[in-house]
């Protein structure tokens, strides 16, 4: 039996491009900078970037929640496809297809953190579409 199962936690370095295949399916995709436990000889932490490819809802919910320089946890599996790219030479992509992700913090983190307090006279219209779960 194999396991291949990757958890990366970092920051965003881009928006997340959400897109549509042929057939109407969400794909998203993004890169993620995680740096590493340890330092170097600088005594510097090097940082590493992977990229990520989130499929259908949960594709939509990280573009729709988060944006460059978002925390972000992923968690999915990694792995191998190759394409040949404009010069006719075979390229080899390795990347996290996304199969949960966790915000550590959201496109409005900074908005909420200066918010007013609630007011009990304030409606609030939340669909279910609007939760990110």
């Amino acid at each position: 039996m194999a396991f291949n199962k990757t958890i990366l936690e970092g920051r965003l370095t881009r928006d997340i491009e959400v897109r549509q295949t042929g057939s109407g399916i969400a794909v998203a995709s993004g890169s993620i900078a995680v740096q590493r436990d340890f330092k170097n000889a600088q005594g510097e932490r090097d940082t590493d970037f992977f990229n990520f490819t989130a499929w259908r809802k949960a594709g939509e919910t990280l573009a729709k929640y988060t944006s460059k320089g978002s925390r972000v946890l992923l968690e999915g599996s990694l792995q191998n496809r190759k394409y040949e790219n404009k010069n006719g030479q075979e390229v080899t992509v390795t990347e996290l297809i996304v199969s949960g992700f966790d915000f550590i913090e959201t496109r409005n983190s900074e908005q909420s953190s200066n918010a007013q307090p609630f007011n009990s006279g304030n409606e609030i219209n939340i669909q279910d579409d609007d939760l990110p779960f």
